[in-house]
């Protein structure tokens, strides 16, 4: 698998640095785990309108039809057989949305060109400059490297920056 990040520096984001983490952290490990051996993974970043769209983009099998009105369900996932290849609860995306919507933003998805799947955030850039900046390239590429996922709790929204 290989990962490829698309972040320019300077791109400012409204958001709490540990919600931000969590979403793309989750939208990593669902990216890696649906894509097959030795395929590209890539997370971007950019400006977009008044908002800053972040885009992980996988070359796995895509979302079916019949599942993509269901996608950020709790508990929903694809193949519900008992004898699925892929392992999880169905929780993650449900979280991912919810967090998105708080902090002010949008996800979608999409079929990519090709093969594979595309998912995009959007959240509003800063209102306001404040004096301190979190590093939204480290943020990210940390998270690309450990998908890990926050724990410390925290409605605050911060604006982060690469």
């Amino acid at each position: 698998m290989k990962l490829s990040l698309d972040v320019p520096r300077g791109l400012k984001v409204q958001a709490d640095p540990d919600r931000l983490k969590q979403v793309v952290s989750n939208l990593l490990s669902n990216a890696i785990k649906f894509s097959p051996d030795g395929a590209e993974v890539l997370l971007t970043a950019e400006a977009h309108e008044s908002k800053v769209r972040i885009s992980v983009r996988d070359h796995g099998p895509g979302i079916p039809k019949e599942f993509r009105s269901r996608i950020f369900e709790k508990f929903a996932q694809a193949d519900m057989s008992d004898s699925r290849p892929k392992t999880g609860s169905g929780l993650g995306l449900s979280i991912v949305k919810e967090i998105v919507h708080r902090l002010g933003g949008e996800i979608t998805f999409a079929d990519a060109p090709g093969d594979g799947t595309i998912f995009r955030v959007d959240l509003p850039k800063p209102e306001r400059v404040e004096s301190t900046f979190t590093e939204a390239g480290t943020l990210i590429g940390a998270n690309a490297a450990s998908s890990a996922t926050a724990s410390r709790s925290s409605s605050e929204k911060r604006a982060v920056t690469a």
